[in-house]
């Protein structure tokens, strides 16, 4: 009885740790790395996080929508896995677009309601402005991306990838962080601090982080605020100014080795490339997607059974290459998604993320920027942003004013 007791001790002392601050801390630190070249990996992340869920799964709670929600998921994941051609790969592909069950799971176990959610932006803020910093001056780029490209901007300038996989996710998470803390949750963070935003959007050197910030600030200054005249007036002169600026520097100007000299995100000739390029890409999925097995397009590319494109020539129209496994993800999220869980999967998740939610919060103008961003990476499919995706389903914050 005495060990019993001993025994009982312990695990209260451990349950109390992993649903304390510091844990979380860690928790959150080690997510934060998790996207550099000494760790790129979300496995330590997803096992510290699922040693906290079992010692606590007594203590879990979930509504029944909630677990009909999860029931729908572990539907799914039996329905391809029976299909499933490579095992291995569709744990890949569950992990990238579901992960973020996981940190739902243990944001339902603890308390974070007193979190300080303005340092918590501020920190990432100053963690991408300093990033920016050290790999312009003492850090090789090189040896904390893992898919290091000698790129440089304005012929000097090496942008940087920092906490959320790549330059374009960690900007999206940014905007996505900031505008629900400042909106939803009524936390007052300045002007001091938007112009911070605004430095570290820059310092990304992103099209769709330049585009997302046009639109934050269109809903934070227009839409939202008393003084809607004076504020369109303000960001429209901005505006021309910006394009004035873009115009002293060419767009897509090469050297002699191929490398990129000046790539300017805010060039008007760039944009439109990126228009037709994200057409062309339109127009091919389709055509492909339409042309695809029954299977594939109810379940996703990867349970077709490739033993079947063994031994044979494959051409870039053939099945075989088209479905070929090429990673997760893509530059063009919601293609990628209809592609790569297909129809079954895009139900799945849009209807658990309905099933999921506890709170009755309007993120509807959030919603909007997370389908903007769709049009490139998927940014609440990176690490942070499956934090956050959790996050926003939950009920677990503080959501009075905090001035």
């Amino acid at each position: 009885m005495k060990k019993l007791g001993v025994l009982n001790l312990k695990l209260i002392n451990i349950q109390s740790f992993t649903q304390s601050k510091f844990f979380l801390i860690i928790l959150f630190l080690l997510l934060l790395i998790s996207s550099y070249s000494f760790i790129n990996s979300m496995i330590p992340v997803y096992l510290v996080c699922s040693f906290a869920i079992i010692i606590n799964l007594n203590k879990l709670k979930l509504s029944k929508k909630n677990i009909i929600g999860y029931l729908l998921f572990i539907l799914f994941i039996g329905i391809t896995l029976l299909n499933s051609d490579n095992f291995i790969f569709s744990l890949r592909v569950f992990r990238y677009y579901f992960g973020f069950l996981i940190f739902y799971l243990y944001l339902n176990l603890i308390d974070i309601k007193n979190l300080n959610y303005k340092n918590i932006i501020i920190f990432l803020i100053y963690w991408v402005i300093i990033e920016s910093l050290l790999i312009n001056t003492i850090i090789d780029p090189g040896l904390i991306q893992p898919d290091f490209r000698d790129t440089t901007f304005l012929g000097f300038y090496y942008r940087p990838w920092s906490f959320n996989s790549n330059p374009t996710a960690t900007a999206c998470i940014l905007i996505f962080m900031y505008y629900f803390i400042e909106t939803s949750l009524r936390v007052n963070l300045g002007i001091k601090n938007l112009f911070l935003l605004c430095i570290a959007i820059l310092l990304l050197f992103s099209t769709t982080g330049f585009a997302l910030l046009a639109i934050f600030l269109f809903l934070k200054f227009i839409i939202d605020d008393k003084y809607k005249i004076i504020n369109f007036f303000i960001l429209s002169v901005f505006t021309i100014i910006l394009l004035s600026i873009e115009n002293l520097y060419p767009s897509n100007y090469y050297s002699i080795t191929d490398k990129y000299i000046n790539f300017e995100k805010i060039s008007s000739k760039y944009l439109l490339e990126i228009y037709d390029y994200k057409l062309k890409q339109s127009i091919d999925f389709i055509f492909q997607f339409i042309n695809r097995p029954i299977s594939n397009l109810i379940l996703g590319a990867n349970i077709y059974n490739f033993s079947s494109c063994e031994k044979i020539y494959i051409t870039a129209q053939d099945i075989c290459h088209l479905l070929k496994q090429k990673g997760i993800g893509g530059d063009f999220s919601i293609l990628n998604i209809l592609s790569q869980i297909g129809l079954l999967g895009t139900f799945t998740f849009v209807l658990m993320f309905i099933l999921l939610k506890n709170n009755n919060l309007k993120l509807y103008k959030l919603y909007i920027l997370i389908i903007v961003s769709f049009l490139h990476y998927s940014t609440i499919f990176m690490p942070l942003g499956q934090l956050f995706l959790a996050f926003i389903l939950s009920n677990n914050f503080r959501n009075e004013p905090k001035l």
